[in-house]
Protein backbone atom coordinates (compact mmCIF):
# COMPACT_ATOMS: atom_id res chain seq x y z
CA UNK A 1 0.00 0.00 0.00
CA UNK A 2 1.35 3.41 -0.90
CA UNK A 3 0.77 5.60 2.15
CA UNK A 4 2.05 8.69 0.41
CA UNK A 5 -0.73 8.66 -2.21
CA UNK A 6 -3.62 8.37 0.22
CA UNK A 7 -4.67 11.35 2.26
CA UNK A 8 -4.10 10.74 5.93
CA UNK A 9 -6.81 12.03 8.29
CA UNK A 10 -4.33 12.67 11.09
CA UNK A 11 -2.05 14.60 8.77
CA UNK A 12 -4.96 16.79 7.67
CA UNK A 13 -5.94 17.51 11.26
CA UNK A 14 -2.37 18.46 12.18
CA UNK A 15 -2.09 20.74 9.17
CA UNK A 16 -5.35 22.50 10.06
CA UNK A 17 -4.32 22.83 13.69
CA UNK A 18 -0.93 24.31 12.78
CA UNK A 19 -2.31 26.77 10.25
CA UNK A 20 -5.09 28.14 12.47
CA UNK A 21 -3.96 31.57 13.78
CA UNK A 22 -6.28 31.28 16.79
CA UNK A 23 -4.49 28.11 17.91
CA UNK A 24 -1.10 29.77 17.55
CA UNK A 25 -2.25 32.83 19.52
CA UNK A 26 -3.61 30.58 22.28
CA UNK A 27 -0.38 28.56 22.38
CA UNK A 28 1.71 31.73 22.62
CA UNK A 29 -0.51 33.02 25.41
CA UNK A 30 -0.07 29.76 27.35
CA UNK A 31 3.71 29.90 26.91
CA UNK A 32 3.89 33.59 27.86
CA UNK A 33 1.76 32.99 30.97
CA UNK A 34 4.03 30.12 32.02
CA UNK A 35 7.11 32.31 31.58
CA UNK A 36 5.56 35.15 33.56
CA UNK A 37 4.06 33.00 36.31
CA UNK A 38 6.79 30.39 36.75
CA UNK A 39 9.95 31.84 35.18
CA UNK A 40 12.63 30.57 32.82
CA UNK A 41 13.79 27.68 35.01
CA UNK A 42 10.28 26.23 34.98
CA UNK A 43 10.14 26.55 31.20
CA UNK A 44 13.54 24.86 30.92
CA UNK A 45 12.29 22.05 33.19
CA UNK A 46 9.24 21.62 30.95
CA UNK A 47 11.47 21.37 27.86
CA UNK A 48 13.91 18.95 29.48
CA UNK A 49 11.14 16.72 30.78
CA UNK A 50 9.16 16.94 27.54
CA UNK A 51 12.21 15.93 25.53
CA UNK A 52 13.19 13.18 28.00
CA UNK A 53 16.53 14.89 28.46
CA UNK A 54 17.27 15.70 24.81
CA UNK A 55 17.53 19.31 25.91
CA UNK A 56 19.57 20.42 28.88
CA UNK A 57 19.50 23.91 30.42
CA UNK A 58 22.01 25.52 28.03
CA UNK A 59 20.72 23.90 24.84
CA UNK A 60 17.10 24.58 25.79
CA UNK A 61 17.86 28.21 26.55
CA UNK A 62 19.95 28.83 23.42
CA UNK A 63 17.95 26.68 21.00
CA UNK A 64 14.38 27.21 22.17
CA UNK A 65 13.71 29.87 24.81
CA UNK A 66 15.86 32.67 23.38
CA UNK A 67 14.59 32.13 19.80
CA UNK A 68 11.02 32.11 21.15
CA UNK A 69 11.62 35.41 22.94
CA UNK A 70 12.95 36.88 19.69
CA UNK A 71 9.69 35.93 17.98
CA UNK A 72 11.06 33.05 15.94
CA UNK A 73 8.71 30.20 15.07
CA UNK A 74 11.10 27.56 13.72
CA UNK A 75 13.37 25.34 15.80
CA UNK A 76 16.21 23.58 14.03
CA UNK A 77 16.81 20.69 16.45
CA UNK A 78 16.38 17.06 15.48
CA UNK A 79 13.61 16.70 18.05
CA UNK A 80 11.70 19.67 16.69
CA UNK A 81 11.86 18.37 13.13
CA UNK A 82 11.18 14.73 13.96
CA UNK A 83 8.25 15.37 16.31
CA UNK A 84 6.92 18.85 15.55
CA UNK A 85 7.77 19.62 11.91
CA UNK A 86 10.26 22.20 13.17
CA UNK A 87 7.46 24.24 14.74
CA UNK A 88 8.94 25.91 17.82
CA UNK A 89 5.60 27.22 19.10
CA UNK A 90 3.86 23.85 18.84
CA UNK A 91 6.76 22.04 20.54
CA UNK A 92 7.04 24.55 23.36
CA UNK A 93 3.29 24.60 23.92
CA UNK A 94 3.12 20.78 24.07
CA UNK A 95 5.91 20.68 26.67
CA UNK A 96 4.36 23.46 28.75
CA UNK A 97 0.89 21.92 28.57
CA UNK A 98 2.16 18.48 29.59
CA UNK A 99 4.36 19.86 32.38
CA UNK A 100 1.38 21.80 33.73
CA UNK A 101 -0.43 18.48 34.23
CA UNK A 102 2.35 17.00 36.36
CA UNK A 103 2.15 16.83 40.11
CA UNK A 104 3.67 19.95 41.73
CA UNK A 105 6.14 17.76 43.67
CA UNK A 106 7.43 16.31 40.40
CA UNK A 107 7.65 19.80 38.91
CA UNK A 108 9.70 20.88 41.91
CA UNK A 109 12.11 17.96 41.44
CA UNK A 110 12.58 18.90 37.79
CA UNK A 111 13.20 22.55 38.77
CA UNK A 112 15.85 21.46 41.25
CA UNK A 113 17.43 19.34 38.51
CA UNK A 114 17.58 22.40 36.21
CA UNK A 115 19.27 24.48 38.90
CA UNK A 116 21.77 21.69 39.56
CA UNK A 117 22.48 20.97 35.88
CA UNK A 118 23.00 24.66 35.07
CA UNK A 119 26.10 24.58 37.24
CA UNK A 120 27.80 22.05 34.97
CA UNK A 121 29.92 22.56 31.86
CA UNK A 122 28.56 22.14 28.33
CA UNK A 123 30.25 18.75 28.07
CA UNK A 124 28.77 17.60 31.37
CA UNK A 125 25.31 18.76 30.26
CA UNK A 126 25.73 16.69 27.09
CA UNK A 127 26.47 13.66 29.26
CA UNK A 128 23.51 14.43 31.51
CA UNK A 129 21.33 14.48 28.41
CA UNK A 130 22.26 10.87 27.72
CA UNK A 131 21.76 9.86 31.35
CA UNK A 132 18.48 11.71 31.91
CA UNK A 133 16.04 9.03 30.70
CA UNK A 134 17.35 6.51 33.23
CA UNK A 135 18.39 8.81 36.06
CA UNK A 136 16.74 8.02 39.35
CA UNK A 137 17.46 11.11 41.36
CA UNK A 138 16.03 12.97 44.29
CA UNK A 139 17.14 16.57 44.74
CA UNK A 140 16.65 18.61 47.89
CA UNK A 141 16.81 22.37 48.23
CA UNK A 142 19.78 23.85 50.06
Amino acid sequence: MNYHKEENDYSKRVELMLSDPENRAEWRQTIDEALTEHGEDWLLAALIEGSTGYYQPKSAMNGVVEPYKRGEEVCYSERAYACFRGDLIWMLWCDVDTFNMKDPAIQQQKLLYVKWARGHSDEAQDSLSMLYPTMNYKFVED
